[in-house]
């Protein structure tokens, strides 16, 4: 389990106590926070993370979900809590179903959904708190797969993503509170999506992600730069998102998913440095990697780091977009510039780093 106070810049490990995966995590405040796992582990903490207590969870099944006070998982666990996360009753138990994902809209609202025996997206719903259920199940346009995760907008729109059984990924959209579904299918399988507002991001399998801008009426690629597997996503509002996956892998956007920050190395470099863009002529996106050197004062574990910009620019010398704008700690890192929605033409790309400047020129050929 890791932690960051700066927005991202540095993460610290957590002891948490167990050694079973760690599957889910959701904070009510700022420190009071739950996470589950495997082998039925629930752990909360009331002090930001800093240490951590084993919860009473009455089942041994995986735990692959937890939201607000409920909690799903394999066997067709749904569990839910009434006095703050250190016990948790169980809903419903005991079957061959699996609940990936579970939300909330309110302290009785809450949908899972996951899959059945015959391999049909499932959907759980309950409105009085979790003590009981009802079920419905549908196809993914006639095909089967399962149900990864799931997101209210309000009590008529839920969204849920999935896992279609050809490799490809499905976001399915309820207007009737989970009901009924209608669905839509992408390249890659989708394991996780979060909204805020008219902005939202779904990310997959092979580094795939998905970005709206109308809330979920529409779905564009956006490039990661990556081919991991992208697990979870959280968007804090219309530029700033995180997606974690695996390999250790943390993305993080400022800039409404137009481009996603990677660091390429562990190795300190010795001199700021920018270099060529590949591929170069592009078409959409292209990779700008730099660096930034151990600076006086800062140590190569938590500095302070340096305020970094990359800007892009026109012909004419007018700044059209920002990839980054943030403090960057020492060290090697990339940028992805999806230029999708931009003209082909020549563009020219500023990196900026305390005192050292430096400007490279890129084509963009459609």
């Amino acid at each position: 389990m890791l932690k960051t106070t700066n927005g991202g810049a540095n993460w610290s490990s957590l002891t948490t106590g167990i050694t079973d995966n760690i599957n889910s995590i959701y904070f009510l405040t700022p420190l009071t926070g739950y996470a589950c796992g495997n082998a039925g582990k629930i752990i909360y903490t009331s002090n930001g993370g800093a240490n951590w207590v084993e919860a009473a969870s009455n089942v041994t099944d995986n735990l692959y979900s937890i939201y607000g006070t409920f909690c799903s998982g394999s066997s067709g666990t749904l569990l839910y809590t009434s006095n703050g996360g250190l016990n948790w009753q169980i809903g419903a138990n005991g079957f061959l179903s699996t609940y990936y994902g579970i939300t909330s809209l309110t302290s009785v609202n809450a949908i899972a959904c996951g899959v059945n025996t015959i391999f049909q997206p499932l959907i759980a719903r309950t409105t009085n708190g979790g003590v009981n259920w009802s079920y419905s199940s549908f196809y993914l346009n006639s095909n089967e797969g399962n149900l990864r995760d799931v997101y209210y907008v309000n009590s008529n729109t839920v969204f849920a993503v999935s896992n279609v059984w050809d490799g490809t990924g499905g976001i399915s959209v309820s207007t009737n509170g989970g009901v009924n579904w209608s669905t839509q299918l992408y390249n890659d399988a989708l394991n996780s999506i979060d909204m805020a507002g008219m902005y939202g991001f779904s990310c997959g399998a092979e580094g795939y992600a998905l970005r709206t801008t109308d809330q979920g009426t529409s779905w564009q690629p956006t490039v990661t730069g990556l081919n991991s597997v992208l697990r979870s996503v959280d968007i804090i509002d219309s530029l700033n998102a995180y997606i974690a996956g695996d390999g250790g892998v943390i993305l993080k956007t400022t800039n409404g998913g137009i481009t996603s920050l990677i660091t390429t190395s562990n190795n300190i470099p010795s001199q700021f440095s920018l270099s060529k863009n590949y591929p170069n002529p592009f078409n959409p996106s292209t990779t700008i990697s730099f660096a930034i050197p151990l600076l006086r004062g800062v140590t190569d574990v938590a500095g302070r780091g340096v305020f970094t910009s990359i800007k892009i620019y026109g012909i004419l010398g007018n700044e059209i977009t920002t990839l980054i704008n943030q403090p960057l700690t020492p060290g090697n890192y990339s940028v992805n510039w999806d230029a999708s929605y931009f003209p082909s033409g020549i563009y020219f790309y500023r990196f900026s780093a305390g005192e050292f400047s430096q400007t490279n020129k890129t084509i963009l050929l459609k």
